[in-house]
């Protein structure tokens, strides 16, 4: 099996830029790209640069955005989570994009990474400070089918294969694809 990063791209023409989401009652945006629990009410975003919308984006510090049409194609995925946010003062097109899976699958060998300053080597769940070539190590993905989050550096968003194919059959306008 196949397995791809999902990326910004920043190369479309007259495209829009988002910036950070607003949360009423608190402020702590890592927990939209931590795997786990993530605030689902009156989330609120808007552009820093007007264009067209794209069916998926990444906003400030690279939360996942999704429009309506995208979502529909992600509920079936139990790993999926979807929060409505308002874009712009318009409620009802979008959502943020959260994933509830992470799989520690970094081959180590043919990857380029930084480990965090409190692990190292010997870690069997490391953390890393940065990832600068990211490749999988297929045994430890174990198949995984769908989305999931690269367990010790949750940035990387993951997919499989057969998501892949649902993206492109469905045109779906914003992201490319980098094979891991």
């Amino acid at each position: 099996m196949k397995y791809y990063r999902l990326l910004d791209d920043v190369n479309t023409s007259s495209r829009w830029f988002l910036g950070e989401i607003k949360l009423q009652n608190e402020w702590d945006i890592w927990k939209f790209i931590k795997v786990g629990d993530a605030p689902s009410e009156n989330l609120s975003i808007e552009t820093t640069q007007d264009g067209d919308r794209l069916d998926f984006t990444f906003s400030a510090f690279d939360v996942p955005i999704v429009n309506k049409r995208t979502a529909d194609l992600f509920r079936a995925y139990p790993e999926v989570n979807l929060y409505p946010v308002t874009v712009n003062g318009e409620s009802g097109d979008y959502y943020v994009f959260h994933l509830k899976k992470e799989i520690y699958c970094l081959d180590r060998d043919a990857s380029i990474y930084e480990y965090d300053r409190s692990d190292s080597a010997d870690s069997a769940y490391p953390q890393y400070k940065y990832i600068y070539r990211c490749k999988i190590d297929i045994t430890k993905a174990n198949n995984a089918v769908g989305f999931f989050r690269m367990g010790g550096y949750n940035a990387i968003l993951c997919i499989s294969d057969d998501v892949k194919k649902l993206l492109e059959r469905n045109e779906i306008t914003g992201i490319v694809f980098e094979e891991l």
